[in-house]
């Protein structure tokens, strides 16, 4: 890959692997639902998540932020003492990957640069980044 246009750290889990996981931990840190974590590189070619995928954007069939029956609202807000994150109410919509890969359909959802105290994310930045070397019928 080229020279990276962003880097961070990520929590990231397959959409079968979030439908098992029901922990209520996960409400407190999302490393009990989401099982794979390392560093993200973004570049114009595509992403690299250490430890888990390469994923060209010419893979990408759909991308997308936004919270759905697998990793809703609730899940977003978590519990920091007795009350939910700021993410409840903005910012904590997971990063959605639709792709195909080996002649395999997956869908990767990706929380981003996750904050403990608020929940919030650096997702809506990396959907940026990554929409200007997308064709539009991804998006």
């Amino acid at each position: 890959m080229c020279e990276p246009l962003f880097t961070g750290k990520y929590f990231a889990a397959y959409a079968e692997e979030l439908a098992e996981k029901k922990s209520l931990l996960g409400f407190v840190h999302p490393s009990f639902r989401f099982p794979h974590k390392g560093e993200i590189v973004i570049s114009k070619e595509g992403l690299i998540l250490t430890n888990l995928e390469e994923i060209k954007f010419n893979e990408l069939s759909k991308i997308s932020l936004h919270y759905d029956s697998l990793y809703n609202r609730f899940w977003a807000g978590g519990i920091v003492g007795q009350y939910p994150r700021l993410a409840f109410l903005c910012r904590g919509e997971p990063l959605v990957l639709e792709f195909t890969k080996n002649g395999t359909r997956k869908r990767l959802y990706l929380l981003i640069n996750w904050r403990f105290f608020t929940g919030f994310t650096d997702n809506r930045l990396v959907y940026e980044i990554m929409t200007q070397f997308l064709n539009p019928e991804v998006l």
